[in-house]
């Protein structure tokens, strides 16, 4: 039976969408340019969720703010991105790591783990059924301390926030999960689906 990390890593490396920032270009220069009629010149912008930026255009977007914060899990990504549109050192810009989930590593390879000892210990008897049981109690007990959680960034304020797909891929990478290991044994569930969006709606409201 593969591990947990072994899981993990395959999931993660197959998370990204391959040249989305070729495949993307009329989209984001339409998103770029609904922000900039909408939003008044020299604030602050944040984005939250931003990863390597592929659906917006920093060029434009910088230069249309007065400061433009960059919020991610993996601010790694986010330095990709503004490499990619030629903007190393832009010096209205400001990166931010911020885990809006709350899930670390360790979180998400208990949700594997979960999985694997259901499957493990009952062989042929296992149904999703059962760990997705399991895994509702332990992501009930997670979500409650996520959601005691008011304030991500202190006495820090912005004139306007962006979250373009964060409520939708907030809790996916947990779905992700689920829906790869039952791919593999022949199953498919949609209760835990459910689950996950609903918390999607608690943590970012639409």
């Amino acid at each position: 039976m593969v591990t947990s990390q072994e899981i993990l890593k395959r999931i993660t490396s197959g998370y990204k969408i391959p040249d989305a920032f070729e495949r993307w270009a009329d989209y984001r220069e339409r998103i770029t340019d609904y922000i900039i009629k909408y939003t008044e010149p020299g604030k602050k912008i944040a984005v939250f969720g931003a990863g390597e930026c592929n659906d917006l255009n920093l060029v434009k977007l910088s230069g249309h703010a007065g400061e433009l914060v960059l919020v991610d899990r993996f601010p790694e990504d986010t330095v990709t991105g503004l490499q990619k549109q030629g903007l190393g050192s832009a010096g209205n810009i400001v990166i931010k790591e911020q885990n809006f989930l709350g899930f670390k590593e360790e979180d998400y390879l208990r949700v594997i783990d979960i999985v694997l000892e259901d499957m493990k210990n009952l062989g042929p008897m296992w149904v999703p059924q059962i760990s997705a049981g399991r895994l509702s109690v332990y992501l009930e007990e997670k979500f409650n301390e996520i959601n005691k959680k008011e304030d991500y960034f202190g006495e820090e304020s912005f004139d306007y926030t962006l979250a373009i797909g964060l409520h939708s891929q907030l809790i996916a990478f947990i779905q992700n999960i689920w829906e790869a290991i039952l791919r593999n044994e022949g199953y498919t569930d949609r209760d835990l689906f459910k689950k996950t969006s609903e918390e999607n709606d608690v943590l970012m409201p639409r």
